[in-house]
């Protein structure tokens, strides 16, 4: 574990490695889902879903993403349930959560960046932008990653130190 921390943490060139970024990308439109499989699969390993049941399962497998991507609907907003989940668990919470919607809507932008959206971005897609958010995001929360790590681990012996095992008591 502690080497796969350290390399896939340790800082680069670019800020922090991002290669290793998986992501999940939900969205009802399946063009626009292999569109963005096709796009970024060449720099970060792609989970897709085409509902946000599918996308639940597949978070629920286990295997949770660095970072999601959530095509919300600009007419109901109904795909920002999925969103309430995630937030609500506390395994999920802190993953960081990219909106993509259709159509600019002020009323759907301010309630997704309050439940704890990340970004919120309109098509059409420009990829080089889609890139430089989710590598801004993922840089993020990497270094956020890090912290806590470091918060927890005594660095002497690399074991969970005392305000971890308090952590895990509760």
């Amino acid at each position: 574990m502690q080497s796969d921390y350290f390399t896939c943490y340790a800082p680069s060139s670019r800020g922090l490695l991002l290669q290793r970024a998986k992501l999940l990308i939900i969205d009802n439109c399946e063009d626009n889902t292999n569109l963005l499989l096709r796009l970024l699969s060449k720099d970060y390993k792609i989970t897709t879903a085409t509902t946000s049941q599918q996308g639940l399962q597949q978070i629920n497998k286990g295997d949770y993403p660095d970072i999601i991507l959530l095509a919300i609907s600009g007419e109901t907003g109904s795909d920002l349930d999925l969103f309430h989940c995630l937030v609500k668990n506390s395994r999920t919470k802190e993953i960081p959560v990219i909106l993509i919607a259709n159509r600019y809507d002020v009323d759907i932008e301010i309630q997704g960046l309050s439940l704890g959206a990340v970004d919120y971005i309109i098509k059409p897609l420009h990829i080089l932008v889609i890139k430089a958010r989710i590598n801004k995001q993922l840089t993020a929360k990497r270094r956020v990653d890090r912290l806590r790590y470091l918060a927890d681990i005594d660095p002497l012996t690399l074991i969970p130190n005392r305000r971890s095992f308090e952590i895990s008591l509760q």
